[in-house]
């Protein structure tokens, strides 16, 4: 309560004041202990514009505006600064606590259409997490999105080498693989992730093996009805399931339901 007294008391200050200048280190830090982020992430902005920008005071704008819950606009922040300040913007993505708000940014950013800006967060988060298989599965969801299907491929291949046994890359990269025509390899990919899926709480892995089959008759020697069926004993709901199941138990099925 002290602190936003504080700060309100701050804030009533005529802004082009000498006793406003002076007294905006103390307002940044009223609004900060108040948890107010907003205020905190504005009042830094009048600094930098005061006093020029500098590393430390990037990297407050940036927790002030990721606080704050701005993730984009800590990324148009970060991306705007990268090239004269990219030490402080690597270490901002580093900082304990960023990571997840800074991985729900680029998925967002990707989900509007705004690839570029997304691929740069997951860029970024390699660079200060390197090897992370989360990042790197997103890195390449997004070299997919952008048409660079050799960069994506690398990044799963990457990210399935450091962590094998991780059946939700498995499934993207089957995916992107079906999408690109590369049926055999989508199969493979499908086939292993089921094969190390050990939660068994996400059917889409045996549905993914069951659209390939029944769309191109591919699955690497092998007839899914046994996954789709075993689906089904776990989740009885699943519509997709049952469908798939009756399609790749008769070809036919569809007309004869």
């Amino acid at each position: 309560a002290a602190f936003a007294a504080a700060l309100d008391a701050f804030t009533k200050i005529p802004l082009d004041s000498k006793a406003y200048f002076e007294g905006l280190p103390e307002g940044i830090e009223c609004a900060r202990e108040a948890g107010d982020h907003g205020m905190a992430a504005r009042l830094l902005e009048v600094r930098w514009r005061r006093d020029g920008g500098s590393a430390a005071l990037l990297g407050a704008r940036l927790e002030a505006l990721l606080r704050a819950g701005d993730g984009r606009g800590a990324v148009a922040l970060a991306r705007q600064q990268d090239a004269s300040f990219h030490g402080a913007v690597v270490a901002f993505g580093r900082t304990r606590g960023n990571f997840g708000p800074l991985m729900t940014a680029g998925s967002a950013l990707l989900q509007d259409g705004e690839s570029t800006a997304g691929l740069w967060v997951f860029e970024l988060l390699a660079e200060a997490y390197p090897g992370d298989v989360s990042v790197l599965a997103n890195l390449a969801l997004t070299e997919r999105y952008l048409g660079r299907v050799e960069r994506a491929e690398r990044h799963y291949r990457d990210a399935l080498q450091r962590a094998p046994n991780t059946a939700w890359v498995w499934n993207h990269f089957g995916l992107m693989c079906k999408g690109i025509g590369k049926c055999d390899a989508a199969a493979d990919a499908l086939l292993r992730g089921i094969a190390v899926e050990t939660t068994q709480e996400e059917p889409t892995i045996a549905i993914n093996l069951g659209v390939l089959f029944q769309r191109t008759g591919n699955a690497r020697g092998r007839n899914p009805v046994a996954d789709l069926a075993a689906l089904l004993r776990r989740t009885p709901q699943a519509p997709m399931a049952r469908r798939l199941l009756l399609d790749c138990w008769h070809p036919r099925g569809a007309a004869q339901r």
